[in-house]
C-alpha cells in the first residue's frame, strides 16, 4: 500500500542555509496618493531659499523682479517690501513658487 503524500510539501530545515538579505519593502501608492503627490509637484515651491538678482520694476501694475540674464520677470509676494526698491538692482532671497513664478520673499537688499 502506498503512503499518501502530505498536502503541503515540507522543506528540510538546515541551519547551514545562509539567509539572503531582503530588499526593503516599498509601500504601494494608491491612486489618491499619486494624485496628491502630482498636485504637490504642480504647485511645487522650492524647499530652500534661493538668491535672485535683478532690477525691481513695475510691470502691468505689479512690482516684479526682472532678471537681465534669463530675461525672466518674477512676481513678488510682498509688494510693499519690494516697492521701496523700485528701479534699483537688488538681491532677493526667497522661495520660488514655480507654478505662478512668484518669489516668496525672505529678504531683499540693494546690490552695491
Amino acid at each position: 500500500m502506498k503512503t499518501p503524500l502530505p498536502a503541503t510539501p515540507r522543506q528540510p530545515q538546515t541551519s547551514a542555509t545562509p539567509k539572503l538579505p531582503q530588499p526593503p519593502q516599498i509601500p504601494a501608492r494608491s491612486s489618491s496618493d499619486a494624485q496628491t503627490n502630482d498636485a504637490q509637484t504642480n504647485d511645487a515651491q522650492t524647499q530652500q531659499a534661493l538668491a535672485f538678482t535683478g532690477r525691481i520694476a513695475n510691470e502691468d501694475g505689479h512690482v516684479v523682479l526682472k532678471d537681465p540674464v534669463t530675461k525672466m520677470s518674477y512676481q513678488l509676494n510682498d509688494q510693499s517690501k519690494a516697492n521701496a526698491y523700485l528701479g534699483k538692482q537688488v538681491k532677493v532671497v526667497g522661495k520660488l513658487e514655480m507654478k505662478s513664478n512668484t518669489i516668496h520673499i525672505d529678504s531683499i537688499e540693494p546690490l552695491k
